[in-house]
């Protein structure tokens, strides 16, 4: 299990996989960095649940995962809080809904150079039978 592989078995949870208002920037002369393997550990581990199941990772790890070579102890706060998320919301799923039918739903955003360095961030959900499938 995840949480066991970092010694957060028994961590508080949280609802949020990223705190909100969170600007995670690149790492400064002056920071001080932390073990980037096992940083880049937590941010695949993350990574892999999101692919399998859990795409509500998508943006939080979206966000970490810019930081994996100069990792520092705020990145691995923010990284760290995505498995406490794990940690409050391992019993929940995606459900679908039989009585909405197969009416598919769809939305998008971007950020438009929002970004430090400029870029561009965006993403999408499509919904059917109310839940994700997408």
């Amino acid at each position: 299990m995840i949480l066991k592989r970092y010694e957060m078995k028994n961590c508080k949870s949280t609802r949020i996989p990223l705190a909100t208002g969170t600007k995670l920037v690149k790492a400064c002369i002056s920071d001080r960095l932390i073990d980037r393997h096992m940083y880049q550990s937590i941010v695949g581990s993350q990574m892999y649940a999101m692919l399998a199941t859990r795409s509500d990772l998508a943006y939080s790890i979206q966000q970490i995962s810019q930081h994996s070579q100069k990792p520092t102890s705020i990145h691995e706060k923010a990284a760290r809080q995505g498995l406490r998320y794990l940690s409050g919301t391992s019993e929940e799923g995606i459900t679908y809904d039989g009585k909405e039918g197969l009416k598919l739903k769809g939305w998008r955003d971007a950020s438009w150079g929002a970004e430090e360095g400029r870029e561009s961030v965006s993403g999408y959900v499509f919904m059917l039978a109310g839940g994700a499938v997408s």
